[in-house]
């Protein structure tokens, strides 16, 4: 199984309440990909309340099945849509694309 992680951050716009409609529409866009694209298991975004100078704007979280499948996402046309629209808006972005066996349960002891 292939977790693909990316952050963003926007750019300063004149008022927050632009940001915050540019962020919310991302977030639908994205949201909107898994009933779109073939190969998505689960795929999830969130917007950040974080204050900190450090903190991205929004993440990403998908899942996939193969690399296969994550590369034929990234090419899709729903997805371009999406990168389409980040390049105006983006600042910077952080990915993370792991492995990982989804049997894997964590059970803390008592």
């Amino acid at each position: 199984m292939i977790r693909h992680i990316i952050m963003f951050k926007l750019k300063e716009f004149e008022h927050e309440s632009i940001k915050i409609q540019k962020l919310t529409e991302l977030k639908k866009m994205i949201d909107e990909l898994g009933g779109r694209i073939q190969g998505i298991l689960s795929i999830e975004a969130g917007i950040n309340f974080s204050t900190r100078d450090v903190a991205y704007d929004l993440v990403l979280v998908s899942e996939f099945k193969t690399e296969s499948d994550l590369k034929l996402y990234s090419a899709h046309p729903e997805h371009q849509k999406v990168v389409d629209f980040l390049k105006d808006i983006k600042l910077s972005s952080a990915v993370v694309d792991y492995t990982f066996e989804p049997e894997y349960k964590f059970e803390p002891e008592n």
